[in-house]
This record gives structure tokens, sequence and C-alpha cells, in this order.
């Protein structure tokens, strides 16, 4: 006689975050459900040691907060949850401290196990964020940067590619200029 199906666990958002504090491991939230994140490799950290540290070195004096992948950003209110690698917010009023809910910037490292995840879902649900004003996805195994930036118009992005270690990704706002080569230092392929 077979076993029965074990019953899945939906929790709150109250629980989710309770459980993210008294846990060892990171889970994203999505309507409900909990999903472990996966450990990163060292090439993955260090660019996003490399963005987090460009960004803040340039943006903190305009008064823009960057954190990176330990901290939530709320794209649906009690819905979903995820931990992006690293996220600007440029919103003085956006200060709680384990959640992010008025991002400007997310950058998404890609990894072979997260590109289509990054790529497909996750970009179809950061475009709901108000305000969002660009979405970064960084290759790991590549010099390759894409880049989604709002326009006024809240509905409609543009794209570009950046595959040179000497582009630099100009953003308007806030007022500032990533280079591939401080994004990709010391960074061997």
């Amino acid at each position: 006689m077979g076993q029965a199906a074990e019953e899945k666990k939906y929790y709150t958002v109250e629980e989710y975050l309770q459980y993210e504090e008294e846990s060892e491991f990171r889970s994203e939230f999505y309507k409900g459900e909990l999903f472990p994140i996966e450990a990163t490799t060292r090439r993955h950290s260090n660019i996003v040691l490399n963005v987090a540290t460009t960004l803040r070195t340039t943006l903190r004096a305009q008064g823009c907060d960057i954190v990176t992948e330990n901290v939530k950003v709320e794209v649906i209110k009690n819905v979903y949850y995820p931990y992006p690698d690293v996220v600007l917010t440029c919103d003085p009023d956006d200060n709680h401290t384990l959640i992010i809910k008025k991002p400007t910037l997310i950058v998404e490292v890609l990894s072979p196990s997260t590109s289509d995840y990054d790529k497909s879902f996750k970009w179809k649900q950061y475009r709901k964020i108000t305000s969002l004003r660009y979405y970064m996805m960084i290759s790991q195994d590549e010099v390759s940067v894409e880049l989604f930036s709002r326009s006024d118009n809240q509905s409609l992005w543009s794209f570009q590619e950046f595959a040179d270690i000497q582009d630099i990704i100009h953003l308007k706002n806030p007022d500032f200029d990533l280079k591939l080569s401080a994004i990709y230092e010391l960074i061997e392929f």
C-alpha cells in the first residue's frame, strides 16, 4: 500500500517573514509557497559585489541605497517576494529593513540554472513594479549585459545589449554611468 502524498504547506506573508528570520536558508515566496534559493558561484558573487560597490560609491551621495542578495523585493504585495542579486532604491520612504518596496534598478546575475527563470518569469513580474526604471541581466559566463529601461510611458520598455568590455551603460534616472570593465573587474572567463 502506497503512502499518502505529502500535503503542500502554504504560508501567509507574515508566516514567511517569520520563517525567514529563523531559517538558515533563504527562500523566495510566491502565492504562499516557498522556493529555496540555490547557492551561487564565486564568479557570481564577485560580479554582484562589483556592481553593488560601483553603484554605492557614486549613488549613495544622491540619496540612493544599494542592497544585495539578502534583502527581498515586494514585487506584488502578499504574492511575490524574490531576492534579486542587486537592488537600487532612490525613494527616501523605502526604508523597511527586510523588504525593498520601491526599487529603481534590479540586477540579476545569470547562471545556467536561473537564466531562463530570470529572463522570463521574473522579468514578467518585475515589470509590474511601478517604481522600477531598469532591469539588468548580467552573464557570468561571458561579457554580456542586457538592459531594459522604462520610458516615461509606464508600459513602454527599451532594450539594449552590451558585449564589449569597453562599453559604458548610461542610466538617466538616477544619472549614472556603469562601465562593463567595472562589472567584470577581476573576472576571468
